[in-house]
């Protein structure tokens, strides 16, 4: 698509849980949780809590990065979008690369299916690194209520890997935490809710956590290693968790999530 595509928007309203996506990045813009024992108080009005949390010049939920072959990725790079029967597909060519974003949307659970896959059309070898991003640009006041927080409170960038879990809050130097290892799953942990994303297999990735902008700015980074001859394709399945922290909704996700329940 042209660099000044119009963006397309692809829904998925569930009985408990809306789901937003847009071809700009293939990125999530929106995760309302339905019912009402999901509400936040929010300018004295209570709303539903939804995840995804904008703001001008923050990349969205899921973007990516790219370091390889001299190629070129916007956080907002213009996608073609094509709805399928339970889920989007997002593609984009990106000199000799093509990438493509698979999200499978399960009718029940707070769980989503990401399959990233890279392809070399061009003649030459291309090598360098990928990255996913979890971010949240918390700016709420905490008014009261149960799903309510100040933004230094209930809202951190999380990451297990090498099977311990670590939060970061933020630092004076701003240089976050930097990690290699297996990751069992990484993200940002709420109060009550979890955004994570956690990699099926070939766990082994490089994660960095961030707090800034007055500690307002969260962020969590996934990265991989991307190594493709002419004509080869690499696919890397991820799961993504965007729901409450109940024991049940986390044991349905699998993987090591359960242990934020405890």
């Amino acid at each position: 698509p042209e660099v000044n595509a119009p963006e397309q928007k692809v829904e998925f309203d569930q009985p408990h849980r809306r789901l937003v996506f847009s071809s700009h990045g293939g990125v999530l813009t929106s995760a309302l949780l339905k019912g009402e024992q999901f509400m936040r108080r929010k300018d004295g009005k209570d709303e539903p809590v939804d995840l995804v949390q904008q703001a001008n010049g923050v990349p969205l939920p899921l973007s990516l990065a790219l370091e390889a072959g001299g190629a070129t990725l916007r956080p907002d790079q213009p996608m073609i979008a094509e709805k399928t029967a339970d889920g989007v597909i997002f593609t984009a060519k990106l000199g000799d690369l093509e990438l493509t974003k698979k999200y499978t949307v399960p009718a029940t659970g707070y769980d989503l299916q990401l399959d990233i896959t890279w392809k070399n059309a061009g003649a030459s070898p291309v090598s360098g690194k990928w990255t996913t991003l979890m971010t949240a640009h918390d700016t709420r006041k905490g008014e009261g209520g149960m799903f309510s927080s100040a933004p230094n409170e209930g809202l951190l960038p999380v990451v297990r890997v090498d099977d311990k879990v670590e939060h970061h809050a933020g630092d004076k130097s701003g240089s976050g935490v930097t990690k290699s290892g297996e990751v069992a799953f990484l993200g940002l942990d709420e109060r009550y809710f979890m955004e994570a994303v956690y990699p099926t297999k070939d766990k082994h990735a490089d994660v960095s956590l961030h707090v800034t902008d007055n500690g307002q700015l969260r962020r969590a980074e996934l990265g991989f290693g991307l190594s493709l001859q002419p004509g080869q394709a690499q696919t890397r399945t991820l799961g993504v968790f965007l729901g409450p922290k109940q024991q049940e909704t986390l044991l349905e996700a699998g993987n090591s999530l359960p242990t934020l329940a405890e």
